[in-house]
């Protein structure tokens, strides 16, 4: 599942591939029509879940996969119609071709006259936690944004007061919390709150990089569990034993995984 870990990991690769390298061409198929060809990529780059992708033009193109976007590379001759028809986004340079399918969102900034757009978007992204973050400004952003009642596990997917939490990620901090997944804002204090945000940034940070995503220390045992409940229901808590329950909760109804014993109320 696509958190800001996979997408930091994402545009390093695509910027190591990519950046001073010219494009044939670079197309937004859904939910519009844009094109430009021959134009150089600068640079690719990621903010929480959005990727960004600066030409030499000016333009950037950014794209958000949400749950069930993903890229694929691509050899140029083994573009089909069917492929062209499921992208939303194809990056082309001599060889290859970089295909964005079931992206959430696709956009992209003019270089003149979209500096409303560009502050717009950046005041909807808060401060990216797969780098160093100032955590006092994250905890000020949650209580000036954020309702009392609002539920912790909405609070840490929202990415405006913070961005690259996502669905696994949420689960686990509740969990080595130990708080409740009825657990709202209002029941912490800012010391329980920075915590939540400093520990988010130390795994989205850690997790940035080839391997699979891990919250947990395994010793080095390549077989033992990488995460705490995450994808767990119905197996023992790896600290109580307790059977993992798992629900879709929230205002999105997302699923949530948690121990009964660990996380009572």
């Amino acid at each position: 599942m696509p958190e800001g870990d996979t997408i930091a990991t994402l545009a390093q690769q695509l910027n190591t591939v990519l950046a001073g390298d010219t494009l044939q061409a670079i197309e937004v198929l859904r939910p519009f029509r844009w094109r430009r060809e021959d134009c150089v990529v600068r640079e690719v780059h990621s903010l929480g879940k959005r990727l960004l992708i600066e030409l030499d033009s000016g333009h950037t193109v950014q794209s958000h996969l949400g749950m069930h976007g993903r890229w694929r590379t691509y050899q140029l001759y083994k573009i089909t119609a069917a492929t062209r028809r499921r992208a939303h986004l194809i990056l082309s340079n001599r060889d290859y071709a970089f295909v964005c399918t079931n992206a959430k969102d696709v956009g992209v900034f003019e270089p003149d006259g979209d500096q409303l757009r560009r502050r717009d978007f950046a005041l909807r992204v808060g401060p990216d936690l797969t780098r160093q973050c100032d955590l006092d400004d994250v905890v000020q952003r949650v209580r000036g944004t954020l309702a009392p009642d609002a539920l912790m596990m909405d609070v840490l997917l929202n990415q405006q007061v913070a961005s690259g939490i996502g669905n696994v990620f949420k689960s686990e901090l509740l969990f080595v919390e130990g708080k409740p997944v009825t657990c709202r804002l209002g029941d912490i204090d800012d010391v329980e709150l920075r915590r939540f945000y400093a520990q988010a940034n130390v795994w989205l940070q850690a997790n940035v990089g080839p391997g699979r995503r891990r919250t947990r220390d395994s010793g080095g045992d390549r077989r033992a569990a990488r995460l705490w409940v995450y994808d767990r229901a119905g197996r023992p808590c790896l600290r109580c034993q307790t059977i993992v329950a798992s629900a879709l909760l929230g205002k999105d109804a997302r699923r949530t995984y948690w121990c009964p014993a660990c996380q009572a109320s």
